[in-house]
């Protein structure tokens, strides 16, 4: 499951939004702390890019990552073997998140766990 963190292509799979595609050829990761991914999510009309970074303040594969989305902003994701495959625990710490911003996490890791 830490691959879907830092590999390109499997990163491209589950970071989309509801009229969004995160194009794997966009994908850049520098799979180190202090590195990080850019990308760009495009419309699914292709009118609207929007380039992103999310820096890496850790990890620990494959168990840990810890990211920043943002100024002031992190997350830390927990990966735990269990019965059924692994356990993916997904912490922020930062500004309130609003319901539309939870709703649309919760829809990309389901996407992790739907192109296991």
């Amino acid at each position: 499951m830490f691959r879907f963190f830092v590999e390109p292509d499997a990163f491209a799979r589950w970071f989309v939004v509801p009229g969004f595609r995160t194009p794997a050829g966009t994908v850049r990761v520098d799979a180190r702390p202090g590195g990080g991914v850019s990308a760009t999510m495009v419309s699914d009309d292709g009118a609207t890019r929007l380039p992103f970074t999310v820096g890496f303040g850790e990890l620990d594969p494959p168990r840990r990552i810890v990211f920043h989305p943002g100024d002031g902003e992190r997350v830390i994701v927990t990966l735990t073997p269990s019965a059924g495959g692994t356990e993916l625990v997904y912490a922020y710490d930062g500004p309130a998140a609003g319901a539309g911003d939870i709703a649309a996490v919760e829809a990309m890791l389901d996407r992790i766990a739907a192109n296991l």
